[in-house]
C-alpha cells in the first residue's frame, strides 16, 4: 500500500513537472547589452549542466568567479551549444551590463542537460 502511494505521488510530481516545462521557450542565443566595435572579449566560459530529475534545479554562475573586473561589462552573449537549441532558460540574477561582475542563472529543461558558451565583453578604454 505504501509503495503504491509512493508510485502515485511520484507519477503526479513527474506529470506536474512536465506540464510546467512544456511551455518554456528555448534559451537559444541571448544577448545582454550590445557589443561595440571597441569592445574586447574579456572572459569566455563554457557552462555544462548534467541532466537532473529535479524540475526545480537551476545553477548560478558568477563572472568573474571571485572579485570584480577592472572595467564595467558592456555586453554578455550566451550561446546555446546544444544542436537543437533546447538547453533551457538563462536569466540575469545579479550585476550585468554597466557593472563589474555578473551572475547568470541557468535553468535547464528537466531530464535534459544543458551546454552554453558565455562571452563577457568590456571596453578597455574605461576609466577604472
Amino acid at each position: 500500500m505504501i509503495n503504491a502511494r509512493r508510485r502515485i505521488a511520484m507519477a503526479v510530481a513527474t506529470c506536474a513537472a512536465l506540464a510546467a516545462t512544456a511551455g518554456v521557450a528555448s534559451a537559444e542565443d541571448q544577448d545582454f547589452g550590445h557589443v561595440a566595435p571597441a569592445d574586447v572579449l574579456l572572459d569566455r566560459r563554457t557552462v555544462d549542466i548534467k541532466w537532473k530529475l529535479n524540475p526545480f534545479y537551476s545553477k548560478s554562475v558568477r563572472f568573474p568567479s571571485a572579485g570584480f573586473y577592472e572595467c564595467p561589462i558592456t555586453a554578455i552573449t550566451v550561446k546555446d551549444l546544444r544542436p537543437n537549441g533546447d538547453s533551457g532558460r538563462v536569466t540575469l540574477a545579479a550585476g550585468g551590463v554597466g557593472e563589474k561582475f555578473t551572475e547568470l542563472k541557468f535553468k535547464p529543461h528537466q531530464l535534459r542537460g544543458a551546454s552554453y558558451r558565455v562571452d563577457i565583453y568590456v571596453n578597455p578604454n574605461c576609466a577604472a
